[in-house]
């Protein structure tokens, strides 16, 4: 806000630097500047972005030394994430399951599985897990829920050990014959 108000009017604002910078780099020198680095396409509109990628990039220069075991970076920020590592710190958590992670990219990552367990169309009536096929939730089942078949191999139905059945058993999803054969030779061996 402040850099946009200096470029209506730098009377606007008490700073006089930051508006010069954005104006220098946004209105004033407003030219592509390819990385000089043979065979990198890249091209940037900004000196320092330009800087910063040729030293990310294409040097070897680590100047952010670990303390605790010596291991190198080219970034202080990969730095400090790499000394949690050390104490064990985990930031960050997931608002929804308590998932801790270090990296805001990880967090991010992390949510999206929220966002699309959510939409998956097949629950586990055992544990409430979501899954995107029938297929999914039936190998689920068998692997983590100790599961019997039922014998009549036509609805191919599955009830965990010891449930009792009424007349009218749910029907979670109907697989297919080698499926069903398969597990009806892994429960009875």
């Amino acid at each position: 806000l402040l850099v946009f108000l200096w470029c209506i009017s730098p009377a606007l604002t008490r700073y006089n630097d930051p508006g010069q910078k954005h104006i220098k780099e946004h209105h004033e020198e407003v030219r592509e500047r390819p990385c000089p680095h043979p065979g990198c396409n890249k091209v940037f509109m900004i000196d320092r972005y330009l800087q910063r990628h040729v030293k990310l990039i294409h040097t070897e220069v680590r100047n952010y030394i670990c303390d605790q075991c010596g291991q190198t970076f080219k970034q202080r920020k990969h730095l400090s994430v790499h000394q949690m590592r050390h104490s064990g710190a985990k930031p960050l958590q997931c608002e929804v399951c308590g998932f801790q992670c270090r990296q805001r990219a990880s967090l991010k990552y992390h949510m999206t599985k929220h966002k699309a367990e959510a939409e998956l169309e097949f629950a586990c009536d055992m544990c409430g897990k979501r899954f995107e096929k029938a297929h999914n939730l039936n190998v689920h089942m068998s692997m983590v829920h100790p599961l019997t078949q039922n014998t009549d191999k036509s609805k191919a139905y599955r009830e965990p050990i010891g449930f009792v059945p009424s007349q009218n058993p749910p029907v979670l999803e109907t697989i297919s014959d080698s499926l069903a054969q398969s597990l009806i030779q892994t429960n009875t061996s």
